[in-house]
């Protein structure tokens, strides 16, 4: 087997978030499934999503090992997650049959109602992975974890993708079960530097006297970018050159344009909208730098996939983040909350365009020597065999 010389395993991979949705779960899922099979293990994905099959792009890496069972989520909102789970089930059942050695599912819900409580398409060993900040939310608020640790009843072990959720995963298992740190991973080969192309430039906003702050987020208040709009006015006094396009949008969105109505900045904020993800390299590329002014991050996607592109990233100390900002190497990182701050670094970093590229060239040696998929793959199956010697 390719890169390993260990015999194949027969690997079960479950998400309710799956290509081609955009966002980290999916993309994730995707990437993972495409490695290992990569690697020469029988891989079958059933994966949920919402957008139309049409629309989906993201044929790298495809391998003879790898079957993909895609369901889309339709009808009524409210119906939505109740028809999923009844074509989720209809399809484990059709495998049920089969000798699976892993069975591998990505979130509480709702991976977890269909296959966390028990052991059922069965399996030698069960895994986890705990993508979600529901967990930090939860402890925050100081909430009962007791439905979330009966959800992972039946799992052999857990993986989080950041050592935050890896150390407070902990907390939902009973004594035999095993909980690894295994980072998040991003494509170094389709993500890469590069020029900046005057098209990308042009959708975001900017002409050639710009330097472009970008933040590729969803707009939930948990990114934190009101934040980034209320730092605008701090960084536009010093460099007015800077302009701020936000890619992506969500619940946020009128909320956040309203802010940079109220502030005066509308001249430096650009709201470009939804990207397709084939076309993200193209703007981080365009980019001086990227931010993460997050307020919750359980990991970060889009935060790698800057560091791949050779664009810097300013982050807060939340969450997965510095994990992958090593601060004053690969970027910054701030405290979380504060406009104040976030301002301070932006400007600092506008303010020293020969540290921004030392900056650019070590995220991407970075990126290529920890968090490329096959790496990630690899630390899996190891976890995967770790679970399987320890079931028998």
């Amino acid at each position: 087997m390719s890169g390993t010389g260990l015999s194949p395993l027969n690997i079960l991979v479950f998400s309710g978030d799956y290509w081609p949705d955009a966002g980290g779960i999916a993309s994730h899922v995707g990437h993972l499934a495409r490695a290992l099979a990569h690697q020469g293990h029988q891989v079958s994905v059933i994966g949920g999503h919402r957008k139309p099959t049409r629309d989906w792009v993201e044929n790298r890496g495809r391998s003879s090992t790898l079957r993909e069972v895609m369901i889309r989520r339709t009808g009524p909102r409210g119906l939505r997650l109740v028809w999923f789970l009844v074509r989720a089930l209809s399809e484990l059942k059709r495998v049920s049959s089969q000798a699976w050695d892993v069975v591998h599912f990505h979130n509480f819900l709702p991976d977890g109602v269909l296959l966390g409580l028990a052991n059922w398409p069965r399996s030698a060993a069960r895994v986890m992975t705990n993508h979600s900040d529901l967990l930090l939310r939860l402890l925050d608020e100081d909430r009962s974890l007791a439905p979330y640790r009966w959800l992972l009843r039946s799992v052999s072990g857990v993986i989080g993708p950041s050592q935050e959720l890896q150390a407070k995963s902990q907390l939902l298992l009973r004594g035999n079960q095993r909980c690894v740190y295994i980072p998040n991973g991003v494509d170094a080969e389709f993500f890469t530097p590069g020029p900046a192309e005057a098209e990308a430039m042009q959708a975001l906003g900017a002409n050639t006297e710009n330097r472009v702050v970008l933040a590729t987020r969803r707009h939930d208040p948990k990114c934190g970018l009101d934040l980034l709009i209320r730092a605008v006015p701090y960084v536009i006094d010093a460099h007015p050159e800077a302009l701020f396009s936000l890619v992506g949008d969500g619940p946020q969105t009128t909320t956040l344009k309203n802010l940079a109505h109220s502030l005066g900045v509308n001249k430096w904020v650009r709201f470009v909208g939804y990207v397709p993800h084939d076309q993200l390299p193209r703007y981080y590329r365009a980019a001086y730098l990227s931010v993460l002014p997050s307020i919750y991050e359980a990991v970060s996607l889009s935060g790698l996939e800057s560091l791949a592109c050779a664009t810097p990233v300013i982050g807060t100390r939340v969450g997965g983040i510095p994990e992958f900002v090593d601060d004053g190497r690969t970027g910054m990182l701030v405290e979380p909350n504060s406009p104040a701050d976030l301002a301070r670094a932006i400007t600092w970093l506008l303010d020293r365009p020969d540290t921004r590229e030392s900056m650019a060239t070590a995220g991407r040696r970075a990126v290529q020597a920890t968090f490329s998929w096959d790496r990630i793959a690899e630390s899996t199956v190891r976890f995967y065999l770790e679970l399987l010697q320890r079931q028998g």
